[in-house]
């Protein structure tokens, strides 16, 4: 009966969010199978709860303009939907709640639930993936600058991206400004696991950037030759 109720929420959110840019079911189904990796590992038992977490996170994208909300209107959405399904008690659907519509907070919110969605959302960033929808999700953007290669933002912690995001600023007007923001996230992990997870995606991450540098640099060193 727990993996039909999990079917039923795969087909949904598949059915209804998979026209969504870097926030489709793909990325839902990842974030679903990190999440339930951490809280393996973290001991959290009740991995139904975290499926339903996981896929649902981000449902709010498909019913709001601001996706500054997203997660509150989320949270709105899911309640109704688990609510009307009664496929958990109303202690379990609070739970689930609470981690949909404080997911996208860094500073908000309070869970053992929430850190485990919260962290296999932001690993999401790191890695090939990472790049991916950083690319696909800023088409407007230009690449990157030729005078300063790995921009300005290269090593801003994430303090320094969210003072930008509070004056209604993106993260820079570069893609590679994108990825800085996405590497600062690692500073935003709560959990051991996902913290140990990380390292090896979050360094793909880093050295994507250097690289890129060093292949532009190395091309004009060749011109001259």
């Amino acid at each position: 009966m727990k993996r039909k109720i999990i079917e039923v929420i795969e087909n949904f959110v598949e059915d209804i969010m998979h026209d969504l840019v870097a926030h489709d079911f793909k990325h839902a189904d990842r974030v679903r199978n990190l999440a339930i990796y951490i809280a393996k590992k973290e001991k959290y038992e009740n991995l139904e709860m975290v499926q339903a977490s996981a896929l649902l996170h981000d449902i709010g994208l498909k019913f709001c303009k601001n996706r500054k909300f997203h997660g509150e209107v989320g949270a709105e959405f899911a309640h109704k939907y688990l609510s009307d399904k009664n496929y958990f008690n109303d202690e379990q659907i609070d739970e689930i709640i609470n981690a949909i519509k404080y997911h996208d907070s860094k500073n908000q919110g309070k869970g053992e639930l929430l850190d485990i969605i919260r962290d296999a959302e932001i690993i999401d960033l790191f890695g090939a993936i990472g790049i991916m929808r950083a690319m696909i999700s800023n088409t407007s953007l230009l690449d990157y600058d030729p005078k300063c290669i790995k921009s300005s933002t290269w090593e801003a912690d994430s303090q320094y991206f969210n003072e930008r995001f509070s004056k209604g600023l993106d993260p820079g007007p570069f893609i590679i400004d994108q990825i800085n923001f996405q590497i600062s996230r690692h500073e935003d992990l709560n959990t051991s696991a996902a913290k140990q997870l990380s390292k090896t995606y979050l360094n793909f991450l880093k050295l994507f950037v250097i690289e890129l540098e060093l292949e532009v640099k190395n091309g004009k060193l060749l011109a001259e030759i």
